[in-house]
């Protein structure tokens, strides 16, 4: 646990000081134990993800009001593929801007287009498995 903390204590200074390389093409490297964090921001996963739809989207598209004929309470990003044509249908009005509506609350537009990249690939790569559509 300690090993942990002096590299944190070392960055925290570093971030707090603004102390950083002396040449500004040069970088820190990234420790490997901490190479996940970075990453992890970089490609949120579907739980975050399936927070995202359920902070943005299921107020509105519930069981209760399933306003545009849609709930989304119970959606899984992680298996969109499971439920194609609602993903198909996420994925147009997130593109489109349309989805959350103007006024609404919504996350910023990488989270949006991550949210939509990742219904695309997840939807893609079952039909790329099974292409028979019968």
């Amino acid at each position: 646990m300690q090993a942990a903390v002096v590299p944190a204590l070392l960055l925290g200074t570093a971030l707090a000081t603004g102390a950083g390389p002396a040449d500004p093409g040069e970088s820190f490297p990234i420790s490997p134990r901490f190479a996940s964090l970075a990453l992890h921001a970089a490609h949120p996963s579907a739980q975050d993800l399936n927070a995202v739809v359920g902070e943005y989207c299921v107020a509105c598209h519930n069981d209760q009001l399933v306003t545009g004929n849609l709930s989304l309470e119970s959606f899984d990003v992680a298996e969109a593929d499971v439920e194609a044509e609602t993903a198909e249908r996420m994925i147009l009005k997130l593109r489109s801007g349309m989805m959350p509506p103007p006024g609404s609350p919504r996350p910023d537009d990488s989270t949006l287009l991550t949210l939509a990249e990742t219904l695309e690939t997840t939807v893609d790569l079952a039909a790329a498995r099974d292409p028979n559509p019968g």
